[in-house]
């Protein structure tokens, strides 16, 4: 397939990577000198911050002849390297498909203080909660909250589908 039909035929363009590290003649003999400099400015990263600008000072001293851009595009490579990406999943919900139960206990008081169990159910997309105080956490009271959660969002029982 020619590059142009490639093209054509896709609707957002490749992405282009590099197969092989471009050579660094200037640069390349002060690759791992940069690399210990910055590994220093980490142990003492409390006192001082290594710039490129004074790793490509510190090289001049050395012999460098190259120029900066290059200390500080390696210099921003291995920072990216070192940086660890979240690693998570994102939760997608549809609306009106799932919701998360859960059980906690309050302090009431009316006459006499008493510890009640409530009954919260959030529902995942909208985010909305439901709660609803009973004396226990038995199944009853469980099945009793789904009910009242699903009149209160608006939902059905599934009694009344029979």
């Amino acid at each position: 397939m020619t590059w142009l039909k490639k093209a054509i035929e896709s609707a957002e363009p490749d992405q282009y990577t590099l197969q092989q590290p471009r050579p660094a003649p200037v640069l390349g003999a002060y690759l791992s000198r940069i690399d210990e400099l910055l590994a220093e400015n980490e142990r003492l990263r409390a006192n001082s911050d290594t710039t490129g600008h004074k790793i490509y000072e510190q090289l001049q001293k050395e012999g460098y002849t190259g120029s900066e851009s290059g200390i500080r595009r390696h210099i921003g490579q291995r920072r990216r390297e070192g940086r660890k990406r979240p690693v998570y999943i994102p939760l997608e919900f549809d609306p009106g498909m799932d919701g998360q139960v859960d059980w906690a206990e309050a302090e009431a008081s009316s006459r006499e203080q008493l510890t009640v169990h409530l009954f919260l159910m959030r529902l995942c997309y909208s985010r909305k909660l439901f709660v609803c105080a009973f004396p226990g956490e038995k199944q009853e009271a469980f099945f009793e909250g789904h009910k009242l959660a699903f009149h209160h969002f608006g939902g059905i029982h599934t009694a009344e589908l029979r």
